[in-house]
Parts: C-alpha cells; structure tokens; sequence
C-alpha cells in the first residue's frame, strides 16, 4: 500500500480523536451515574463522535480495501467481465457515494438553514450531519486510489476467492509487524 498522505493522516487523526472521545464521554457517564449524578450532554457527545467515526472508518475501510465484497458472484461471470470487476467497483462505490453525499448535503444544509440546535451540547445541528458527505466523498476518494491509484490495493481488490484475502491480508500484517521491529 502506498504511504498516507496528508488527507489521509488527517482522517486517521480524527478517527482516534473520535475514539478516544466516545470512551472518555463513556467513561464520565459511567462515573457520573455511579455518583447518583448523571451528566445528560455525555449521550448525546457519544453518538455524535458514533456518527463521526463511523463514516471516516468507512472511507479508510475503502481506502485499505477492508470491507465486505460480494466476490462469489464473479466466478459465475464470463473472464471478460470479470477482468472489468475493478471498473464496477467503482461504478458502484460512485453512484452509492455519490448519491449519499448529495443527500447528506441537502439535510446539512436543510439544519443549517433551519438553525437546528442539538438539545444537550447545543451545538448546530448541521455540524453532527456533515461527516456524512464529508465521508462519502472521502470514500469516493479512496475507491479512487485503491483501484486506479495504487497496485497493492487493486490486487488485494482483484482476489475473489476467501483463501487468497486471508493469505494477503496476514502476508500485509506480517510484513507491517516485521516493518515495526
């Protein structure tokens, strides 16, 4: 795989910020609750750093090629088309992503315009929305670089059989374990 760029160590960033601020809130509403004292803005800061990390996690998931195919359905196609397997890929990443990004702008907006407010945090509403387009862009930026930007990737996307996945996936993890050493 190629090395991250910038955008890239940026989405990774965000994505432990996210993580580490989901436990943290977690933690302080156990705490509080034990205390007889819940903090209420705790549940509502979790499911809005949910909603963050789950749509940058599947761009990075995209971008790494480390998401559920339905591969099976290939060997059932004639060589030809299965040789244009990477080009449906993107097709259907694209008009998917595409769709959810323009969606997910129409509702951003429509709370921006609205000046909808969250209950607890108080923080517009619009801004616990924006990771939507935001991560469907992004992962039609990394389905992009996986298939047509970097080999490693489009061959790791190319294997359709569970055995051929499996083997490169561990030869990847021990060769970044080997890297680490």
């Amino acid at each position: 795989m190629k090395e991250r760029g910038v955008l890239w160590t940026v989405v990774d960033g965000v994505l432990l910020i996210s993580v580490g601020g989901m436990l943290v809130t977690v933690l302080l509403q156990i705490a509080t609750r034990l205390a007889g004292n819940s903090v209420p803005w705790t549940e509502e800061l979790t499911r809005n750093l949910f909603v963050l990390t789950i749509f940058m996690g599947l761009a990075v998931g995209f971008r790494r090629v480390e998401h559920a195919r339905m591969t099976f359905l290939l060997r059932y196609f004639p060589s030809t088309l299965q040789k244009m397997q990477p080009h449906f890929y993107v097709a259907g990443g694209l008009l998917f992503f595409g769709v959810l990004a323009y969606r997910g702008v129409i509702l951003s907006l429509q709370q921006y315009r609205s000046g909808e407010i969250s209950p607890a945090l108080g923080i517009p509403m619009f801004l616990v929305t924006a990771p939507i387009p935001i991560g469907a862009v992004l992962a039609i930026i990394a389905i992009l670089q996986s298939v047509y930007g970097d080999k490693v990737t489009r061959e790791k996307l190319l294997q359709s059989d569970e055995e051929g996945i499996v083997d490169a996936e561990m030869e990847e993890h021990s060769a970044e374990v080997m890297n680490d050493l």
